[in-house]
């Protein structure tokens, strides 16, 4: 637990006491700390061997860790309340295949993890680009042209979707802001107030 909690020990009698974020200084602490801070998180990755990127694992592990209290499971120690969403863009071409190779397990599951502070969605763009130019690459079981068409039919679509996800999370933060008497929703949270939103996306 050596550097996981900042301020009090996790035997505090009340969460008030200490705040649940890593204390590890490095580049990453501000991010984390404005995630702690966020009304609204997204988080995105590419999808690499079945897999998040590692700088999203690390960025998770390091956001919802120092959280668990191991006093209570069941009660996390959350400073503030959020709502948020993962998503996920792939060379993946469909739900099917998504399904077939079990990413709905490996991926799923880690996206599912920030349900931890509050309601979560998942978002999943398939069959997206790897490289502005296939041309520089050895990518011969690739149809560069195919992939260009699908791109230029299917990008507009996949722009609406991350548009109805960001209405839908400001919906959500609405309702749970408006549950004063919700464990760990602070008063000033409560009633109309300008969100504050994060994103962070951990890939090239």
């Amino acid at each position: 637990m050596i550097g996981c909690w900042k301020g009090s020990p996790p035997s505090a009698k009340t969460s008030a006491l200490y705040e649940s974020y890593c204390s590890f200084k490095d580049d990453l602490q501000p991010i984390l700390e404005k995630a702690m801070e966020a009304d609204v998180l997204v988080c995105g990755s590419p999808v690499y061997t079945a897999y998040p990127s590692s700088n999203l694992r690390a960025f998770m592990e390091r956001l919802i860790f120092p959280a668990v209290n191991y006093s209570d499971f069941r009660h996390p120690i959350i400073n503030k309340p959020k709502v948020s969403a993962t998503i996920y863009t792939m060379n993946c071409p469909n739900k099917a295949m998504y399904q077939t190779n079990a990413y709905d397990i490996t991926m799923d599951v880690n996206a599912s993890q920030l349900g931890m502070f509050g309601p979560t969605e998942l978002m999943l763009f398939y069959y997206t680009y790897q490289f502005n130019d296939y041309n520089r690459y050895d990518t011969a079981q690739i149809d560069a042209d195919h992939k260009a068409q699908v791109h230029e039919r299917q990008f507009p679509k996949d722009l609406e979707k991350a548009y109805a996800l960001g209405r839908s999370l400001c919906r959500n933060i609405d309702s749970l802001v408006q549950e004063p008497h919700r464990k760990g929703v602070p008063e000033a949270m409560e009633g109309n107030h300008r969100k504050n939103i994060t994103g962070v996306y951990f890939g090239k």
